[in-house]
């Protein structure tokens, strides 16, 4: 268990890191080259971990894998894209926390669609997050002369 949430930190924080260095080099070379970069040198990493694991024999599952499985896939893709068209215009601080509440959001609809599970303790959760985000984002939005 515990191994499961340092791995959801660290992944929180590889995904801002990421989203920086990705923010650098769309500034150097557009969104889209961007994007086309990101994703080329991670079929590279994922092929070099792929051979170095000797997991490479993953193609003799293809046929049993549905189609819509792989969607997942052409949504990073959107996801890269947007974040690197977005990131360059959004302090971190508020770019991390609409992404939160999105994805919170997210995880509220397919439980309820997916899995049937739906609570109004997590709806009042996102309610209270998101009025949170709120907060934050309209106490950003003072300057510092307006405050003093």
């Amino acid at each position: 268990m515990y191994i499961a949430i340092l791995f959801a930190f660290l992944t929180g924080v590889t995904k801002v890191v990421s989203r920086h260095i990705n923010a650098e080099l769309s500034a150097k070379v557009g969104s889209m080259r961007s994007t086309v970069y990101n994703f080329t040198f991670g079929l590279i990493t994922s092929c070099l971990l792929l051979l170095i694991t000797n997991t490479f024999r993953f193609y003799t599952q293809l046929p049993d894998i549905k189609g819509w499985m792989l969607l997942g896939g052409v949504l990073s893709v959107g996801v890269v894209f947007l974040l690197n068209v977005v990131v360059v215009k959004i302090p971190s601080i508020n770019m991390t926390l609409l992404l939160f509440v999105g994805q919170m959001v997210a995880a509220l609809i397919l439980d309820a669609l997916l899995e049937g599970s739906f609570s109004f303790g997590k709806l009042m959760g996102v309610v209270f997050v998101t009025l949170g985000l709120i907060f934050i984002l309209l106490n950003n939005k003072r300057t510092p002369e307006s405050q003093g």
